[in-house]
């Protein structure tokens, strides 16, 4: 039994002993790599960066046992272990190199030189950073990256108007360097700028070829904008344009400014496909894009939303995502929005709208975060008027306890309502007794958008449709067209009816191939904006006939009483005003 003992033990030693070495990990060693190969920028300029006409040099990382070839990728070859070459174009190359048995690539992006032109301000003439129009003198500064110190010649051409320091007007500016030189034939001095806006410099360089070569090619044109100043302080409107850039323009009370042409600035933001809405919210822009396909689609995987809300100061130096739909459904992109200074309140397609605090950042969509404020079945309204679930969304705010909802189709019109008239879930059995008091206004009137000028006491809506146009409706009048436009009250309706000076007004839309989106969801008039020092209501107006109402962004000019261009041929989306003035922006 004993000496069975020992023999067991012994099988156990055998066991735990082999099973700690089997946990040590046995070296190995790696295969070497039989060809490598690395590159850098010879010379002491541009090393960042592999530019055309830059000389390279490629060398081998490990020793070498054979002769070494290399193919660049262009066309040419070299021989040696350590080469140099030359890129003649931009472009994304596959270097080779084959020795010691073996090749390796790698793949080479070269750029193309492209003149950094950068705005110098004249101390004695700008003030606290403002280029204002007129008085305010700036010079230019360029980098070129020029690795083979080629011959080179500056085109710059000037916004019309544009002088220099002895009154000359200055359109078009040539200089000339020659090869190995950083010195012009002719010096480029200060300039001022006869427009407020985004002044366009542009620099087009063309460059040699080769050294010594007669044959030039032009380089990419680069433009530089000057944000010009108003020389008095203004509000500031600002638009989101059809392809997706945020433009301003000031406003100053007396609407034009002798000798002073006033152009829009170019934000230098590119943020959405169908910004419908912009809010303006103390010192920030709130950017409301609902996506590519803001009309009906089929998203029965409830993932085909795109939309988002951002946030952008005045200036456009930052901007932030507030809360994004991408991947969720289509039909709760954000599409209208409205802020009551401190929550935000956001509409999808066609069911409702919700509310978020202001301060809200980086955001996701979804039900439980962010459940809604109000539905369309919510309301009194629902089976109790032409209004059913699907009646589409515009534009929507308070005035005092009253909630003002516009709808395109299904109910069209405006709902009123307070929030005691909110049930917070959804009927189909509601009474026509529980309608909210306020009542609805214009059952049966496509309406779009709506603002409400405190100061006169007055309201304008935007209607398509049968009765498209601008309205201008004093308070005291609304209650005429509750709840609808009927044949009594329409000669008093038309009588509110805003016109361009030669009578034209703002077109119906009567076919679904006629302008953007179809009848019931085209996009005309998507926003209005009151500007509160004067008066005045701008609104981008996309037309369906541009022969007889040019698109373009459109003021109601309430000294004139009448609508006018402010800017042609623009396609507009949302709108919204900054009303603290400045010369700028701050």
């Amino acid at each position: 039994m004993k000496k069975l003992a020992k023999i067991f033990f012994a099988c156990l030693l055998g066991v735990t002993f082999t099973a700690c070495t089997d946990h040590v990990p046995s070296e190995e060693t790696l295969p070497v790599q039989k060809i490598d190969f690395s590159y850098e920028v010879q010379g002491e300029q541009y090393t960042l960066d592999y530019y055309v006409g830059a000389t390279i040099r490629f060398y081998a990382t490990v020793p070498v046992e054979t002769e070494l070839s290399w193919d660049f990728g262009d066309g040419e070859t070299a021989v040696g272990d350590e080469v140099t070459h030359k890129f003649i174009e931009a472009g994304h190359y596959k270097v080779t190199v084959t020795g010691n048995g073996s090749s390796k690539t790698n793949v080479l992006y070269v750029s193309d030189i492209k003149p950094i032109v950068t705005q110098i301000n004249d101390v004695a003439t700008v003030t606290d950073g403002l280029v204002e129009v007129g008085t305010s003198y700036v010079s230019f500064n360029v980098e070129l990256p020029n690795p083979d110190s080629l011959a080179a010649i500056y085109n710059w051409t000037f916004p019309a108007g544009t002088t220099d320091e002895n009154g000359n007007e200055v359109s078009n500016f040539v200089q000339k360097f020659e090869a190995k030189s950083t010195t012009p034939d002719q010096v480029l001095g200060k300039v001022k700028f006869a427009k407020v806006g985004s002044q366009a410099v542009k620099l087009q360089v063309q460059m040699q070829t080769e050294s010594g070569s007669a044959d030039y090619r032009s380089l990419e044109l680069v433009t530089k904008n000057v944000q010009v100043a108003l020389n008095e302080d203004a509000p500031t409107v600002y638009y989101a344009v059809k392809d997706g850039t945020i433009n301003a323009l000031k406003i100053p009370a007396s609407r034009t400014i002798e000798g002073v042409v006033i152009e829009p600035y170019d934000m230098g933001v590119s943020s959405g496909q169908h910004m419908l809405n912009l809010v303006y919210n103390e010192g920030l822009i709130y950017l409301m894009d609902c996506g590519k396909q803001f009309t009906y689609i089929n998203d029965v995987d409830g993932v085909k939303g795109d939309g988002k809300i951002q946030v952008m100061s005045v200036d456009a130096t930052s901007i932030e995502l507030v809360i994004t739909n991408v991947g969720g459904t289509a039909f709760k992109d954000p599409y209208y929005g409205y802020t009551d200074g401190e929550n935000f309140y956001f509409a999808d397609r066609n069911t409702g709208f919700r509310k978020m605090p202001n301060a809200t950042r980086n955001a996701i969509w979804n039900d439980q975060a962010y459940p809604s404020y109000v539905e369309n079945n919510w309301l009194g309204y629902y089976a109790t008027t032409s209004m059913v679930y699907g009646s589409f969304n515009a534009c929507f705010g308070k005035v005092g306890d009253v909630w003002y909802w516009c709808k395109k189709d299904n109910g069209a019109g405006v709902w009123r309502f307070t929030d005691a008239d909110n049930n917070g879930s959804g009927r189909s059995d509601w009474k026509v007794e529980d309608q909210p008091a306020a009542g609805q206004l214009f059952e049966g009137t496509p309406t779009t958008a709506y603002v409400y000028d405190a100061k006169n006491n007055v309201f304008y809506f935007a209607f398509y449709g049968e009765k498209a146009g601008i309205y201008r409706i004093p308070a005291d009048q609304l209650e005429q067209f509750h709840p609808n436009i009927s044949d009594a009250s329409l000669a008093a309706f038309q009588s509110f009816h805003l016109t361009f000076e030669d009578g034209g007004s703002i077109k119906p839309i009567v076919s679904s191939s006629a302008g953007e989106g179809n009848v019931s969801e085209y996009i005309g008039v998507c926003q209005m904006a009151l500007d509160e020092q004067t008066g005045d209501v701008y609104f981008g107006y996309r037309s369906s006939e541009e022969e007889m109402v040019a698109s373009g962004l459109i003021r109601y000019n309430a000294e004139t009483g009448k609508l006018e261009h402010v800017i042609k041929g623009v396609k507009i989306y949302g709108i919204a005003i900054n009303p603290v003035k400045s010369k700028l922006f701050n």
